[in-house]
């Protein structure tokens, strides 16, 4: 099972990128700064793992990933292989 992490992922092209994973049988989780878009993404997919942190802050960015059900803990950002897709980022593990 392919196991992602997607950046700004509570609206927008983020949104987009996780609900593309979703529907492919990815087990994702998201961050964002944004709450009510978090709470919205959270009440659509309750499977899926939503965090309050900013990437750009580096003990935010780390605690997006130090989470049970995804299968990264101990991960840090550092150690994550980016690929930029338009305007998000994507973390991949699978």
């Amino acid at each position: 099972m392919m196991r992602v992490i997607v950046t700004a992922g509570a609206s927008g092209i983020g949104r987009a990128m996780a609900e593309t994973f979703l529907s492919e049988g990815a087990q994702v989780a998201i961050c964002d700064v944004d709450e009510t878009a978090l709470a919205d993404f959270t009440a659509a997919y309750p499977d899926a793992i939503a965090v309050k942190a900013s990437v750009a802050e580096p003990q935010q960015g780390d605690a997006c990933f130090d989470r049970d059900g995804i299968g990264i803990r101990g991960r840090k950002i550092s150690q994550c292989r980016f690929v930029h897709v338009t305007d998000g980022d994507l973390c991949a593990f699978g």
